[in-house]
């Protein structure tokens, strides 16, 4: 498997089975899979907690190794999350990227753009404030 070659559906339907597989479906509530989430995200975090960039680039592949093992522990609640809300993934991730577009214009947030780094600090506190347009959907999510 490789990322040029899996379709997202296919990695919802591993999930999907190898979780009913297991009869682990009855305890994945959405509150349970969020806190999964987290939690995995979190045990993700910890292996940079305590470093500073050079110290990551030091890591060596079996450091690596873990860090891709905790990343797919949160991408596997992800994904059990989206099955169990009915969430179309790639459906949510483009309408979340278009809304974030239109907050944070390429206008204000390019690199090539030459500007006073407090003027774009205050624009993007401000723009940060407003709130994200509300995305809808007819799906039942849960």
């Amino acid at each position: 498997m490789s990322d040029q070659r899996t379709r997202i559906a296919e990695l919802k339907s591993l999930v999907e089975r190898f979780n009913e597989a297991r009869d682990w479906k009855r305890w994945h509530k959405p509150k349970n899979l969020a806190l999964s989430i987290l939690i995995e995200a979190a045990e993700l975090a910890e292996h940079f907690q305590w470093g500073n960039h050079e110290d990551i680039e030091k890591f060596g592949r079996d450091k690596w190794h873990e860090i891709e093992a905790e990343l797919a522990d949160v991408l596997i609640y992800c994904l059990a999350f989206a099955n169990r809300a009915n969430i179309d993934v790639s459906d949510a991730v483009k309408k979340k990227l278009n809304a974030a577009a239109r907050k944070y214009p390429t206008s204000l947030f390019n690199k090539r753009v030459q500007a006073d780094a407090d003027i774009i600090h205050r624009t993007y506190r401000e723009l940060k404030r407003r709130p994200f347009d509300k995305l809808r959907t007819s799906r039942n999510h849960i």
